[in-house]
């Protein structure tokens, strides 16, 4: 780690922390001494400083190029609520520093390392912020082509997320289409094309499908590809289950054919809004509760596999050890009708005695109505087949060998009915 300057760059930034080093430079957190005192903390910034190392002239002046072309970006698009705002470039003793806006977070990549994997609302949550700023990036014809944890920084006043280190970004245009260009970016989260260097737009969007993956499973990316398959198999590593209308966005997401994934991040946030949202139900949550998926890729979008079916017929007792007045709303895949019921939670704030019906209780009769039917069905069923039962006992009067042989039987009826 290279030390800290004690002068102060271009006359009034200081640096005050080593934040990260890559490989073309390093990133300080600074304060500009301009700032009176006491709002000094509005002075906050971040210091990126190219000196890169062991790379050829070649090599150097291709980075240089790009650490210009960083700042040129974020003068485009720093003022995006979640992209950091481009403050200052300069050169100095003939290095080359880019400040920008202090987003005072923590990285998902932190996050995912202090708490522990994600749960489907917060991956849905994530979807739905980071996906519009993506747009916003794509309508300027800009691919960031470095999207993981490490480059998602959710801030702690509001848990507001920002794309973050636009260094590996490049414009997309016609002309380039096709080109092979610079192998850059993580291996872990690029996409097939991209790791040819032929990045476009859908290749964010694959990066941001196994960025999910990975936070939803905490296994790195290339453990969740099984390459003698050549195949994703992401969802046996889950620690929960998810919903099918999630499963069914990430693995779009992460098509290795381009035609196969999502083309814009618009389409994406549609399915988003417009597939139906199973409640999962957490494998914690019942002691006895298998995650079997073998056969999982065969499962029907708007069906139910193997785990999601356990989860189901555990529905009963999974409600009555829950705190079911803490549930929002609730919606109920049923298999045998194939239709979602949607149990809506009573937005009053008495909740259990206004005058709609309480979550609860929609929930216990929408399971009583089931059962009831079940009930019916099966009494029905014994009243036809009692009289065959009773008749067939008299036929053989004389033993204890009560099997049914239905030809006897009606032939015997109906000899009765001519006498």
């Amino acid at each position: 780690m290279n030390p800290i300057p004690s002068s102060l760059l271009n006359g009034h930034y200081r640096l005050l922390k080593h934040l990260a080093q890559g490989g073309f430079g390093h990133t300080f957190l600074a304060i500009d001494e301009r700032f009176p005192p006491h709002i000094r903390e509005l002075g906050l910034c971040v210091i990126k400083q190219f000196s890169p190392t062991g790379h050829t002239n070649t090599h150097q002046e291709a980075a240089s190029e790009l650490f210009t072309q960083e700042s040129l970006r974020l003068i485009q698009l720093g003022h995006h609520s979640q992209i950091p705002e481009f403050l200052d470039s300069f050169t100095q003793d003939g290095q080359q520093y880019l400040v920008q806006e202090w987003i005072h977070g923590q990285t998902l990549e932190q996050e995912l390392a202090a708490s522990g994997v994600f749960h489907e609302a917060t991956i849905r949550e994530l979807l739905q912020q980071v996906l519009p700023v993506l747009q916003f990036v794509h309508d300027r014809q800009v691919i960031h082509r470095d999207i993981k944890p490490a480059n998602l920084i959710r801030r702690y006043r509001d848990r507001q997320l920002f794309l973050v280190d636009f260094g590996a970004a490049k414009y997309f245009t016609t002309a380039n289409r096709g080109k092979t260009g610079t192998l850059i970016g993580s291996p872990e989260y690029a996409s097939p094309e991209q790791v040819r260097g032929k990045a476009v737009i859908p290749s964010d969007l694959y990066s941001l499908g196994v960025t999910c993956l990975h936070l939803l499973t905490q296994i790195s990316p290339f453990e969740l590809y099984d390459c003698t398959e050549d195949r994703w198999i992401w969802y046996s590593y889950l620690p929960e289950l998810i919903s099918p209308s999630l499963k069914y966005i990430l693995n779009k997401l992460v098509q290795p054919a381009i035609k196969h994934r999502y083309q814009s991040a618009l389409e994406v946030l549609a399915d988003l809004d417009n597939l139906p949202k199973f409640t999962s139900i957490s494998s914690a949550l019942h002691p006895n509760f298998q995650h079997n998926v073998d056969n999982d890729d065969e499962t029907p979008f708007f069906g139910l596999n193997n785990a999601e079916s356990l989860a189901y017929a555990y529905g009963i007792s999974i409600a009555a050890n829950s705190d079911i007045h803490a549930i929002s709303s609730v919606t109920i895949f049923d298999p045998q009708t194939q239709a979602w019921y949607h149990l809506p939670a009573n937005k009053q704030k008495s909740g259990r005695k206004s005058g709609g019906k309480s979550l609860s209780t929609l929930f216990l009769t929408k399971i009583k109505d089931r059962l009831s039917k079940i009930l019916l069905i099966l009494l029905a069923e014994f009243a036809l087949i009692s009289p065959y039962f009773i008749l067939e006992r008299q036929l053989h009067s004389k033993t204890t060998n009560l099997r049914i042989f239905p030809g006897r039987i009606m032939q015997s009826i109906f000899c009765t009915n001519k006498k």
